[in-house]
């Protein structure tokens, strides 16, 4: 999967395929769930005597079923077309398939985007979601499923009070591919300052991660330690971590914050049994980080923050760099040090709720005196959408996703997404370069709250193939970089 000379290529497996029908399958009852549940709904509406007197009052406006101004202004109303010539008869014949599913296709997208946006829908999830009228103690579902690996499903228990927040989570692939996290977290608000507090344990065990070398041209850089009998350009290896963490959050009145997160991790990484394995493409007796490494780590960041809400779509700039200090302890030699920085706006172009939003992230880490870095500890790539987190596809003592998007509205909490990534690594602060660096380009949605996103999905197509994306439940990860998977 790795890119060569190329400028791009398509992978497919067995297993991609069949990743491929469980969502091409998953897509159809939810398009069936959401028509039968909108039928529902329109159904309870006509029932409801307000509604029908409203409508009544209101009959000589040609939009007053909101049905059928939701279809025409978007131009979704199927107009009736006749043809009397063979010609056009013979064309219409042979394009029915065709236009009937690119037509089912804009339906059933518009009527959903309707059924999202209804208020009595979203009553209805907050129903089923939350064990009390006073919304403390509720439930949601975990699901993720991408064709990079295989599909995770799960369940996040929580309780929330005034100042508290509890939660249990866990998901589950197979008995060597699980994740499980308790978290607590207390808040104190005084006027516009807010001080947050968030502790953490976690288990996490993966049996199919991939790392690719080092560098930005890994099969050639002596630091991969590549063998001269490989049979591959990378090898999987299984990765176990436990991990408790401790994150202050420190919200001033101005739009400055800070975050002060310190843990303690073990991280075990075995090879695997199968004919992909490291042993088969790396010499392992140069290749450092496999065995049992333990380390504490300590961060300071600095974030300024201009959006005027904390809002998902609110338009705005942050601006944040962070330091840490890792130490290896229990015979562990490492001593790190890192640092990085991460930008973003969202600039409204047009209209306020259409945003054009470019962002770089950077991130570093650097030996203190003769320590070694275990390949596990290089910078990973968490937001480069080309693939999956599991995969060390680019890895250097320097990291760099500069990314552009373009994001508009498709109702009220349903958003689309147009975007382009890039993933540059190099050994240099000054090195870097665009020749053989990832890329991918990808169109997706996500569906909201006012604070994050809810569920998303994405394809993707680039230098490393096709991916697909589709997580529902809020974000797995308390804090996604702190957690150098």
């Amino acid at each position: 999967m790795g890119k060569k000379d190329q400028s791009w290529k398509i992978h497919f497996s067995l297993r991609d395929w069949l990743g491929m029908q469980r969502i091409i399958v998953l897509n159809i009852f939810i398009l069936i769930f959401a028509l039968y549940c909108s039928h529902n709904l329109l159904a309870s509406q006509t029932a409801d005597p307000c509604m029908t007197a409203d409508s009544t009052r209101q009959s000589n406006h040609p939009f007053d079923d909101a049905k059928t101004a939701y279809f025409h202004l978007r131009g979704l109303a199927k107009e009736e077309t006749r043809g009397y010539e063979i010609g056009q008869k013979l064309l219409a014949g042979l394009t029915f398939l065709p236009r009937q599913l690119i037509y089912g296709i804009r339906y059933t997208s518009g009527y959903g985007a309707r059924l999202l946006s209804d208020p009595l829908w979203i009553r209805q999830i907050e129903n089923v979601l939350y064990f009390d009228d006073k919304q403390h103690l509720g439930w949601y579902p975990l699901v993720d499923i991408t064709s990079s690996y295989r599909p995770r499903v799960g369940l996040n228990l929580f309780v929330q009070k005034q100042r508290m927040e509890a939660l249990v989570r866990g998901n589950f692939a197979a008995s060597d591919k699980y994740m499980m996290e308790s978290l607590c977290s207390i808040q104190h608000r005084s006027g516009k300052s807010l001080w947050r507090s968030t502790l953490s344990f976690l288990l996490e065990k993966d049996d199919d991660r991939e790392f690719y070398g080092v560098g930005n041209h890994p099969l050639i850089d002596p630091r991969s330690h590549f063998s001269e009998s490989r049979h591959s350009e990378s090898g999987t290896f299984i990765q176990t971590r436990h991990k408790v963490q401790w994150i202050n959050a420190v919200q001033t009145p101005t739009p400055l914050y800070f975050l002060l997160t310190a843990f303690y991790q073990k991280r075990v990484i075995r090879d695997t049994k199968s004919d992909e394995n490291l042993a088969r493409t790396f010499n392992l007796d140069e290749l450092f980080g496999l065995g049992s490494h333990e380390m504490i780590y300590q961060e300071i960041a600095v974030f300024y923050d201009t959006r005027k809400r904390d809002t998902y779509t609110a338009p705005g700039t942050r601006f944040g760099i962070y330091a840490g200090y890792a130490r290896g302890i229990n015979h562990d030699p490492q001593r790190l040090q890192r640092w990085g920085a991460e930008w973003f706006s969202r600039i409204p172009v047009i209209q306020q709720n259409r945003l054009l939003i470019p962002r770089i992230v950077f991130d570093t880490v650097s030996p203190i005196g003769d320590s070694p870095i275990a390949f596990t500890e290089y910078p990973r790539h968490p937001t480069f959408r080309g693939v999956s987190g599991r995969m060390l596809l680019r890895n250097d003592r320097f990291s760099m996703v500069p990314s552009l998007e373009y994001q508009w509205p498709l109702s009220f909490n349903l958003s689309g997404h147009l975007f382009i990534d890039y993933l540059l690594v190099s050994d240099s602060l000054w090195g870097f370069s665009m020749v053989n660096s990832p890329w991918a380009i990808g169109l997706g949605a996500d569906f909201h709250g006012l604070e994050s996103v809810l569920a998303t999905g994405y394809m993707a197509i680039g230098s490393e193939g096709i991916r697909f994306l589709l997580t529902i439940g809020l974000p797995m990860l308390s804090s996604e970089r702190s957690n150098w998977e």
